[in-house]
């Protein structure tokens, strides 16, 4: 990982004829999640609010930046690279979030590697479009003192949320380019290759909120155009994100659904499940998953419809309840 130095900034080069450019020398580094988000690329977790966007994300946060991880967070996307984590806390009063962290921390997950700053901590009013650059500045400030505590980079970065991080209209696709610009310039000051990790609020009355109010069904073709309707800025953020994390729950509260997909990996939906007192959320093992992957590997020879009767049979579901899980985890598996 990169270690700012104050006395040094590396210069733009010289355009390369392509022979030399291929063969010029690539470091070559581990994602943070494979494959969903690169060293200094954006990924983006959003939902309808109260979804548990926070919670997934701290669980996320602490993974990372413990040396061996309790792994709670993704089974199928490893975690490739761990270290420092930054956390902005813009959206939560200071203190509601402390007493958040303060549950974590008592329920003995290791938070010593995630560096906080909430709203009592930041600048104020917090604009990232601010013209005059304080922002920029103090959080390129953040990363360097990171570096200095620990001698390398913060491995990735939470903006929580990112609608309380600039005075910008989000539905215009200039202004969140421009957020995601000044994010890159700060991240450039402080020679920082942490990648960011931005939570964000779906549109009202979209895809998200009904899946919230409804049972929670969401088709591959949902998933694909979601991210585009439902997230601020449209096609001009959404393009920018390696990974995207679309979160959603039942009236339970305690048991949910994240949706992950990015660049040419499809998209893939896991059960979440809460445990009291932090209800960090963690991967639920869905039964009627196990047993389609089961059935799939017993019979290769079946096809969706005898694999989705045997599940009604033995879960005492629907047929259309069977079918639909079938083909999402043949899909998922197959792809």
């Amino acid at each position: 990982m990169r270690k700012h130095e104050d006395d040094e900034d590396e210069s733009p080069g010289e355009v390369l004829d392509g022979l030399s450019y291929v063969n010029r020398p690539q470091k070559v580094e581990p994602f943070v999640i494979a494959p969903l988000v690169s060293p200094g690329a954006f990924m983006n977790i959003y939902g309808h609010s109260k979804a548990g966007k926070s919670l997934l994300a701290l669980g996320l946060a602490i993974d990372v930046s413990s040396p061996d991880g309790p792994d709670l967070w993704m089974e199928k996307y490893p975690i490739e690279r761990r270290g420092p984590a930054l956390w902005l806390e813009a959206d939560n009063s200071a203190t509601e979030w402390q007493n958040v962290v303060r549950l974590v921390h008592n329920e003995g997950f290791d938070i010593s590697n995630i560096h906080f700053a909430d709203q009592n901590m930041m600048p104020y009013p917090f604009d990232l479009l601010n013209p005059e650059r304080r922002e920029i500045m103090w959080l390129a400030d953040q990363y360097k003192r990171i570096q200095d505590r620990w001698g390398y980079d913060a491995v990735i970065s939470f903006f929580d949320t990112v609608r309380e991080i600039h005075s910008g209209d989000e539905d215009k696709s200039n202004v969140m380019r421009n957020v995601l610009t000044a994010m890159q310039e700060a991240r450039h000051i402080a020679n920082s290759e942490s990648a960011n990790t931005l939570i964000s609020h779906s549109r009202k009355g979209g895809g998200v909120d009904q899946g919230h109010r409804g049972n929670n069904k969401m088709s591959q073709e949902d998933a694909e155009g979601d991210v585009v309707s439902e997230n601020r800025g449209s096609s001009a953020f959404a393009a920018r994100m390696q990974g995207i994390i679309r979160v959603t729950t039942n009236r339970q509260r305690t048991h949910g659904f994240f949706t992950a997909g990015g660049r040419n990996i499809g998209y893939h939906r896991f059960r979440m499940k809460q445990t009291a007192p932090t209800y960090l959320w963690s991967v639920d093992v869905d039964p009627g998953v196990e047993l389609v992957k089961e059935l799939r590997e017993t019979n290769p020879e079946w096809g969706v419809r005898q694999i989705a009767r045997e599940v009604a049979q033995t879960l005492k579901w629907t047929d259309e309840r069977a079918r639909s899980l079938t083909r999402r985890v043949l899909e998922s598996v197959e792809s």
